[in-house]
């Protein structure tokens, strides 16, 4: 009967263990994964915002260069559209 008591308390505490262990392992990964997620989450955000300041950086380039024209400066309306037709195909594929 003794002999019984102990086996069964034995049971009891290795199963306590396991448990207690499998948690602990539960959480590290889960904290793991939360981690790297949002690593990841940050460097998309920060390409995302880099991609955002290199298109502003390129428009704000046009538009630096289109006010160094004559033609935008003075606004002469036919030379106007023929400078802005021959800047659009030179933005354009061969």
């Amino acid at each position: 009967m003794k002999r019984n008591i102990l086996f069964l308390a034995a049971t009891v505490l290795i199963i306590i263990v396991l448990v207690a262990v499998g948690r602990k392992v539960y959480k590290d990964t889960e904290k793991a994964v939360v981690r790297q997620f949002n690593q990841q989450q940050m460097l998309m955000a920060s390409q995302a915002a880099q991609g955002i300041e290199d298109y502003f950086n390129g428009v704000k380039e046009e538009l630096l260069l289109l006010s160094k024209m004559t033609t935008i400066q003075y606004l002469e309306p036919q030379s106007y559209f023929e400078e802005m037709d021959r800047v659009r195909r030179s933005f354009m594929p061969s």
